[in-house]
């Protein structure tokens, strides 16, 4: 099994406010050589969840010439076309059914997976059956404003996950025009993309693990006094990834990095990025002054390259931690590494100030 992208599965279902819903996919049971392999099994497992507890259904608007009146009269139509002498109205009528927005999308999806020519070919199988299932609904031509007329709620929220991999399936996916073929690029390797996928996921990780912690992005003002009748919002404002305050008034305030390369090389010189240095310590000196700021612990935290770092350094009342995480290996631990992470801080820091 390719344990990284099982665990960008994770990532993203972190990112997305989605993990409880995993239940339903059972991404932990698969061996998957692609990340496009992972969509489509998490797709078709969705799918066969749907169909056995029942394809959700709605309200859609019919209009028709119907023998008096039935529903919503349209009269103007109905007046223009003379119908009354022949007692027949226009009405539009609400019908339930299942062609709507939400099943569209996921059989459009289907069938777009249908056409990607590096799919794995018993997986797309398993699409062609679950695609079989979805007669009664029509395919429609993707595209972001799809997206925004579905409307969940508590009846089909477990639509939820389906619906938003179906929406990244479609955002990193082109057509080829020479043979229509449906090809899904790979974001993995998009340093911009996995870094806000990083930043996503240790925000709602920390925000859904760490129960009795209060975690959120903060924006941090300069500690600087205008004088002379200088202008304060000149000043660049600050925002932060994650800060995290404890139940101990402890303030943590994480980074989150993602490169190709952790250290870089300047002649014979190996080192940390120094811009992400410098703001990390910009944050926690301009917040000195603010709550569970005098004593405030920095943390930049990579994904692991080719070295693994654990590295503390003080300066004053404040640490700073550069720390990588090893995202191919099992997910349970990288979960461990990253709770242990923030309960071993209060550990260290306070060893550090004690002695």
């Amino acid at each position: 099994m390719n344990i990284r992208i099982l665990n960008i599965f994770y990532m993203l279902s972190y990112s997305w406010n989605s993990l409880d819903e995993n239940n339903i996919t059972r991404v932990d049971k698969s061996d998957y050589n692609s990340l496009i392999d992972l969509f489509a099994s998490v797709l078709v497992n969705g799918c066969k969840y749907l169909i056995k507890k029942g394809i959700d259904r709605g309200y859609n608007n019919l209009t028709l010439e119907y023998p008096g009146v039935k529903g919503k009269l349209d009269i103007n139509d109905t007046l223009k076309k003379s119908l009354l002498s022949r007692g027949k109205t226009v009405c539009i009528i609400d019908e339930l059914e299942f062609d709507i927005i939400h099943n569209q999308i996921i059989k459009s999806t289907l069938y777009n997976l249908l056409r990607n020519s590096n799919l794995n070919s018993n997986l797309k199988n398993e699409v062609k059956i679950v695609y079989n299932n979805f007669r009664k609904i029509s395919t429609i031509p993707l595209d972001s404003s799809c997206f925004k007329k579905v409307q969940l709620h508590r009846n089909n929220k477990h639509y939820d996950l389906l619906i938003k991999i179906c929406k990244y399936i479609f955002e990193e996916s082109t057509i080829d025009e020479s043979n229509g073929d449906f090809i899904f690029k790979d974001f993995t390797r998009d340093d911009r993309k996995m870094a806000r996928l990083f930043e996503s996921f240790l925000f709602n990780f920390y925000s859904k693990e760490l129960f009795s912690c209060e975690v959120l992005r903060e924006t941090i003002k300069w500690d600087l006094l205008p004088i002379n009748n200088s202008n304060e919002s000149f000043l660049p404002k600050m925002f932060t990834d994650i800060s995290i305050h404890t139940s101990q008034n402890q303030k943590i305030i994480i980074d989150a990095k993602y490169y190709s390369k952790t250290l870089v090389t300047h002649y014979d010189n190996v080192s940390f990025h120094s811009a992400n240095l410098y703001q990390l310590f910009s944050y926690l000196m301009n917040q000195r002054h603010k709550r569970n700021g005098e004593n405030c612990i920095g943390v930049l935290i990579y994904p692991l390259v080719d070295k693994e770092l654990h590295e503390e350094y003080k300066h004053g009342n404040h640490m700073i931690i550069v720390k990588t995480i090893d995202l191919d290996m099992p997910w349970k631990n990288i979960k461990k590494e990253l709770l242990n992470l923030i309960k071993n801080i209060k550990t260290v820091h306070n060893n550090v100030y004690s002695a």
